[in-house]
């Protein structure tokens, strides 16, 4: 969909750019995951981990209307403090809605999700749950992929791929179900895909 040299091009000169500067640090660009819109070929939207040379590192999660032409920040993600509440996202941990056009999943030791009109992203669970089956919010830690799944309109599967396996939740649940095996959490999966069927 996007000409290699083209988006070259445009990160270069426009990715950096969006990205703040912090006095007396300089930038660097150290790997960039793309979530696009099946139905949209001008949207582009990027998950960029920016290393800082005096500070923590950060990811920003950028969004363009006009195939990169320009961008605007939904903000950003700071490398983990000493209790784990943020991590820096990387991998292949970054997806858009098939249902809603302006929220946005990631992952990286805790599960993120973003409504892009309220600009803050919510931790969907929390560092102290990963001890307790129990809890509501309960999932492994490390997301190292997501993908989403539309059921209809109003509803869509979104899976975590993540140290303990594969969790489901749908939008319309407010917990995560393990689906690597009855009783199981220890799965250490990479990667997989689902069927939109």
């Amino acid at each position: 969909r996007y000409h290699p040299n083209t988006l070259l091009t445009n990160l270069t000169s426009h990715v950096i750019n969006a990205i703040p500067d912090i006095s007396g640090s300089t930038k660097t660009i150290n790997n960039i995951l793309v979530a696009l819109d099946d139905t949209d070929d001008q949207e582009l939207n990027l998950c960029v981990l920016v290393g800082y040379s005096n500070t923590n590192s950060r990811t920003y999660f950028l969004r363009s209307s006009n195939q990169g032409s320009s961008f605007y920040s939904m903000g950003f993600l700071e490398e983990f403090s000493t209790n784990y509440s943020t991590h820096l996202v990387k991998d292949h941990s970054f997806e858009k809605s098939k249902i809603d056009p302006n929220k946005f999943y990631a992952g990286s030791i805790q599960a993120y999700m973003i409504v892009d009109s309220l600009g803050t992203w919510s931790i969907n669970n929390n560092y102290s749950d990963w001890s307790s089956a129990n809890s509501v919010n309960f999932m492994h830690a490390d997301i190292r992929r997501i993908v989403v799944r539309k059921i209809d309109n109003n509803t869509e599967e979104v899976y975590w791929c993540h140290d303990g396996g594969i969790s489901r939740r749908k939008n319309t649940e407010n917990s995560f179900t393990n689906i690597t095996g009855v009783g199981l959490n220890i799965g250490n999966t990479s990667g997989f895909d689902v069927n939109d069927f």
